[in-house]
């Protein structure tokens, strides 16, 4: 589903002021609406991601491949006078009837328009952009789903941590990741093994939900971030700090 908010309405921060009664009466225009969704009772805070505008993307994913209870994926895009040779497209590949593909959809990502999908169905990415990009993000989730996701991440640990982290680990997370991709003062020559340990030792002091976030964004097996952090090379190190850049989480 895609829709343009009229062009007066772009300059308003609505999304800065929602209650829980706004919430709450969303979430029942959704589940009303659309019938696949009519569990849905809550909904993530708003996620803001920031694309450099250096040919950075986002690979082709689904949202939620782990029954953790995102039903619906929301994206609100905040990019005026947007050209189509800016690039940034969100491209959603969608399935047709039996096993037939239909073709991709690309949607630009101009200022006002709002973009919503099945988080668990539709894979989606970012194609490369070329001038600054940002979007909110917000996730929808469906009842029944995210009790039985909550429960299980209280036995499994390692996946656990970061399906049941609480908006401030996630938040710890997104402030170190943006640490992470800053060079430290004494690496003008190249990352230095003090700056690793520097770095692998503010990680352990993170919560552990945190950690798996991180570890999850860095594409690594260990359930502690900081151990693997321990580990890198400066190449290592340098790769990570690419990774995390082209994801938008730099300072």
């Amino acid at each position: 589903v895609l829709g343009d908010v009229p062009r007066s309405g772009v300059r308003r921060p609505v999304f800065c002021r929602r209650t829980r009664t706004h919430t709450r009466l969303e979430c029942t225009q959704v589940a009303r609406r659309v019938p696949r969704l009519r569990d849905v009772s809550s909904r993530s805070d708003a996620m803001l991601a920031v694309y450099p505008g250096d040919g950075s993307r986002f690979q082709a994913h689904v949202d939620n491949t782990s029954a953790d209870g995102r039903k619906l994926t929301v994206l609100a895009y905040l990019n005026r006078e947007w050209r189509d040779d800016h690039g940034g497209a969100l491209r959603l590949h969608v399935r047709g009837g039996g096993e037939c593909d239909l073709p991709p959809r690309d949607v630009a990502p101009r200022a006002g328009r709002l973009a919503l999908f099945f988080a668990d169905t539709v894979k989606h990415e970012v194609r490369p952009t070329w001038r600054p990009r940002t979007a909110l993000t917000m996730w929808y989730y469906g009842a029944a789903e995210r009790r039985a996701a909550v429960e299980r991440a209280k036995t499994e640990s390692a996946v656990g941590a970061a399906v049941s982290a609480t908006d401030a680990e996630r938040r710890d997370a997104q402030r170190f990741a943006a640490t992470l991709c800053a060079p430290a003062p004494g690496d003008s020559a190249g990352v230095s093994a003090a700056t690793i340990e520097a770095l692998a030792s503010e990680a352990a002091a993170l919560p552990a939900a945190s950690q798996q976030i991180l570890a999850g964004m860095a594409g690594v097996p260990e359930t502690h971030f900081a151990v693997a952090l321990r580990r890198m090379r400066p190449d290592d190190l340098l790769a990570l700090r690419a990774r995390f850049a082209k994801m938008g989480l730099a300072a």
